[in-house]
């Protein structure tokens, strides 16, 4: 395993011990919560300080397609600002990304926003509209997309068949976890950022979400139209 991995994702003690030389944060492997931020030093980094969120080790596995994960059974560890919002495992810190080490933000939402199951269609009005406030427009669209998809993986349509429903379940997850790093304390966007982001991640998410060997092509989607609203034929 590469050094890179053991700071994207370990328990407090091992991720202490191994690569920083200075931390500020409250994340416990068992007990999270998620969401807390703190203010992490390594020389991976070019020692720069970045922040660094409590996440669960399912959404840095969901998020990262299996490339990070906590240590040692940790259920929740340490995710850096670096690898979570830009992929990058070392170099420079982006200006957004980087902190004091005695300063770091409180989250301001439930600590299940930040760390999403991909499974609570709920997420988007609870979280994601609650921390944005976007409303009308092409934000809007996006978000009631998402949410449609989202409904239609509960299965309580006929019309979308077992093929169909397993592609739903991995793309909804692939959705939320890629939206997430929207909520980030120390983060701030604009509702335009949101349909920006969403329709360049949701694409990936379409194709080849993570843990599935279905792809929207796989699935056969003869119209969009059962998402819009409009008359459509099923999912085969």
């Amino acid at each position: 395993m590469s050094t890179s991995r053991f700071l994207a994702a370990v328990g407090l003690p091992v991720l202490v011990s191994l690569l920083l030389t200075e931390v500020n944060c409250a994340c416990d492997p068992s007990g999270g919560p998620a969401g807390n931020v703190g203010c992490i030093r390594s020389s991976l980094y070019n020692n720069q300080y970045q922040y660094a969120t409590c996440h669960t080790n399912s959404y840095i596995l969901q998020k990262s397609k299996g490339v990070h994960f906590c240590l040692s059974g940790a259920y929740y560890c340490y995710y850096q600002c670096m690898l979570e919002v830009y992929d990058k495992e070392s170099g420079a810190v982006s200006s957004d990304c980087q902190c004091t080490s005695t300063s770091t933000p409180s989250p301001t939402l439930s600590s299940e926003c930040y760390s999403p199951s991909g499974t609570d269609c709920g997420w988007y009005l609870t979280c994601l509209e609650r921390k944005l406030g976007c409303s009308g427009g092409l934000d809007s669209y996006v978000m009631a997309f998402s949410q449609k998809l989202c409904a239609l993986a509960e299965g309580k349509d006929t019309g979308v068949t077992e093929t169909g429903l397993k592609w739903l379940n991995a793309t909804r997850r692939c959705i939320q976890v890629e939206l997430a790093p929207l909520l980030l304390p120390y983060e701030s966007f604009t509702c335009s950022d949101v349909s920006a982001h969403a329709y360049e991640k949701q694409a990936g998410c379409y194709s080849k979400p993570y843990q599935s060997d279905y792809g929207i092509c796989r699935c056969r989607l003869l119209t969009f139209g059962r998402f819009s609203g409009g008359p459509g034929t099923s999912w085969v």
